[in-house]
């Protein structure tokens, strides 16, 4: 398999849910040129990465958290500590984290601080631990073509 075809991708795509409940996976590369693993880590690596931006939330907590010391200002009418970046700041988050969910983590906030927002947003939005791949290249000593490849068996 070269790297640049799609198997690995293909694989790695098919299985990453499952990858991902594992939260840790072994994972052998089978090649007879070993110049082709440090590209197969790195196309791994990038995959991993566009696999993981693909399941976070959308939402980005630390800077809901950094909203919310100043929606608290708002909220007691004492935005006089507030300067000019954070009141523009402020206008377009109170846009932004608007809506039941946002006022429960805001309330959850002002009664428990920031690591329970961190815990009841981690559950809600099913936000997992980076995957970990243990990767390791397997190099075959001999010449296995009389069985085919892959990409012409059927």
């Amino acid at each position: 398999m070269t790297v640049s075809s799609p198997p690995l991708r293909s694989y790695v795509t098919q299985y990453h849910r499952l990858f991902q409940a594992l939260g840790a996976i072994d994972l052998n590369f089978l090649t007879r040129r070993p110049d082709r693993f440090e590209a197969a880590q790195k196309a791994l690596d990038r995959l991993c990465d566009a696999i993981a931006e693909g399941t976070r939330p959308s939402v980005d907590i630390d800077r809901l958290l950094a909203h919310f010391p100043h929606r608290l200002c708002a909220e007691r009418r004492d935005t006089r500590q507030l300067n000019k970046e954070q009141m523009d700041r402020l206008g377009l988050d109170l846009d932004t984290f608007d809506g039941p969910e946002f006022r429960r983590l805001f309330e959850l906030w002002k009664n428990a601080g920031d690591d329970a927002v961190r815990t009841e947003f981690a559950v809600e939005h099913g936000v997992q631990k980076p995957l970990r791949v243990n990767f390791t290249a397997c190099i075959l000593e001999h010449d296995y073509d009389l069985f085919g490849t892959l990409q012409t068996a059927s």
